[in-house]
C-alpha cells in the first residue's frame, strides 16, 4: 500500500458501493477511517452501515418499476438509508441519540387556491439525518428556503424552471462573446443574474467576487486597466466593465470558468443528464467544449447537489402521503406546470442520485481527514485488508 490521497480514497472505496451489502466488507472499509476502534465497535458499524445499503438497494430497485404515483416515496427512503450508510461507515458512534434519526426537515402546505410546489416552504430543523450528513460535510444549514428556490438550482429542469417560475431561475446559460466553442475574448451572462437574485449588478458582483476561494476572480480585477480614468478604484472599473456588454447581458472575464458558482451540465436528448463542477482551466489558453455540454453559472453561492435532491424527494414523499389531492392533480395534469416538472425530475432524478452521494461521501472524507491527521494516522490506497 502507499500513500494515498483521502479524495481519491473516497472515489476508489465508492466505486464499490454495490458491495456495502456486506457486512465484512464493510467493516474493511470502516477500518480505514477507524484504526483504532475495537473490533466490536468496528462491526457494530458495518452492520448497520450494510443493512442500510441493502435497504437503499432495494428501494431504488423497486423505484425504478413502480408507477410514477408511489415513486417519490420509494426514491426518498432510497436516499436516506444511503445517507445512513455514508454516516455509519464515517463515524462509528452514530447514532449518538434518536433524534439524528429524524428526517430533519419539515414542509408545510400553504393554503392557497391554487396549488403551486414552488411556493412551498422548507423548514431545516436542528438535529436530523439532513444535519448529521451536512455536518460531517462541512456544510452550515440554512434554517428555512423556498422549495422553488431549492428546484431552480436542478439541472435537469432548468429550463423549465425558467419558463414557468422565472423568478425562481438560479442556473444561466453562459456563452462566449464571439465564438461558441473558444473562450478568447471574454463570456457573456444574461443580466437577469443579478436582478433575480435581488440584487443590483454591483451588489452581485461583490457576492461572485467574495465567493471566490482561488482568488481568480480577484486577480481579474486586479489586472483591469484603469488607466482611462485613474479616479476609479479598481471595482468600480471591474463594474463599468462588466456593463459594457450587449443589451441584456453582463461581460466576465475567462476567470469566471475557473469559479465555484460554475457548472458544466453534460446533454443528452435534450436532457441535462449530469453535472460537474468544471474543472480547473488556464485562462491563458483557449477552452473548448464539446458540442453536447453547456456551462451554466448560478447566481448565488448553489446548495450542495446531494442536499438539493435530500430536500426535493422528501417533499415530494411527503406530498404523496398527506396531501393526496394535490398529488392527484399533478399525476392527473390539472396541474400542468408542476406535473411537467416533476414528471421530468423524476425520470433523472436516480441517476443524478448516485452522483451526488459520491460528492457527498468525498466531502465527508476529505473533512474527517484533519480529525484523522490531528490524531497522528495516515490513510493508504490498494486492496482492503
Amino acid at each position: 500500500m502507499v500513500m494515498a490521497d483521502w479524495g481519491e480514497v473516497a472515489d476508489e472505496l465508492w466505486s464499490f458501493v454495490e458491495y456495502w451489502r456486506s457486512e465484512n466488507y464493510m467493516a474493511k472499509v470502516i477500518s480505514k477511517f477507524h484504526p483504532d476502534e475495537p473490533n466490536h465497535r468496528v462491526y457494530t458499524a458495518a452492520s448497520n452501515s450494510s443493512a442500510c445499503a441493502r435497504q437503499a438497494s432495494a428501494y431504488e430497485a423497486s423505484a425504478m418499476t413502480a408507477d410514477i404515483s408511489v415513486r417519490p416515496l420509494l426514491l426518498y427512503y432510497a436516499y436516506l438509508n444511503w445517507i445512513k450508510a455514508l454516516l455509519h461507515a464515517i463515524d462509528v458512534s452514530y447514532p449518538s441519540e434518536a433524534a439524528v434519526l429524524q428526517h430533519g426537515v419539515s414542509v408545510r402546505r400553504t393554503k392557497r387556491v391554487s396549488y403551486h410546489l414552488p411556493s412551498e416552504m422548507v423548514y431545516i430543523y436542528k438535529q436530523g439525518v439532513l444535519q448529521s450528513a451536512a455536518e460531517r460535510a462541512g456544510i452550515k444549514l440554512p434554517q428555512r428556503l423556498l422549495l422553488g428556490d431549492v428546484l431552480g438550482m436542478l439541472t435537469p429542469i432548468q429550463h423549465l424552471m425558467t419558463e414557468f417560475y422565472p423568478k425562481f431561475q438560479h442556473l444561466y446559460p453562459i456563452q462566449a462573446e464571439e465564438n461558441k466553442i473558444a473562450w478568447r475574448n471574454g463570456i457573456l451572462v444574461p443580466r437577469t443574474i443579478a436582478a433575480n437574485n435581488g440584487q443590483t449588478v454591483e451588489e452581485w458582483i461583490t457576492d461572485l467576487l467574495r465567493s471566490d476561494s482561488e482568488g481568480h476572480m480577484g486577480q481579474a480585477l486586479a489586472s483591469q486597466d484603469t488607466a482611462a480614468d485613474e479616479s476609479l478604484d479598481e471595482f468600480t472599473s471591474f463594474v463599468r466593465s462588466v456593463r459594457q456588454a450587449p443589451l441584456g447581458y453582463l461581460r466576465l472575464p475567462r476567470s469566471i470558468l475557473q469559479h465555484p458558482w460554475m457548472f458544466k451540465i453534460e446533454a443528452a436528448s435534450g436532457f441535462a443528464q449530469g453535472i460537474r463542477a468544471l474543472p480547473s482551466v488556464n485562462a491563458t489558453e483557449s477552452h473548448t467544449l464539446a458540442t453536447d455540454t453547456r456551462l451554466v453559472l448560478a447566481n448565488r453561492a448553489p446548495l450542495a447537489g446531494w442536499m438539493l435532491h435530500f430536500i426535493v424527494l422528501y417533499c415530494l414523499s411527503a406530498l404523496v402521503r398527506y396531501n393526496p389531492l394535490e398529488w392527484s392533480d399533478i399525476l392527473r395534469w390539472h396541474n400542468e406546470p408542476d406535473a411537467l416538472l416533476i414528471e421530468t425530475y423524476l425520470c433523472h432524478a436516480p441517476s443524478h442520485m448516485r452522483l451526488n452521494l459520491a460528492e457527498l461521501f468525498r466531502a465527508m472524507v476529505t473533512t474527517k481527514e484533519v480529525e484523522f491527521q490531528t490524531e497522528g494516522h495516515a490513510i493508504t490506497s490498494g486492496t482492503l485488508d
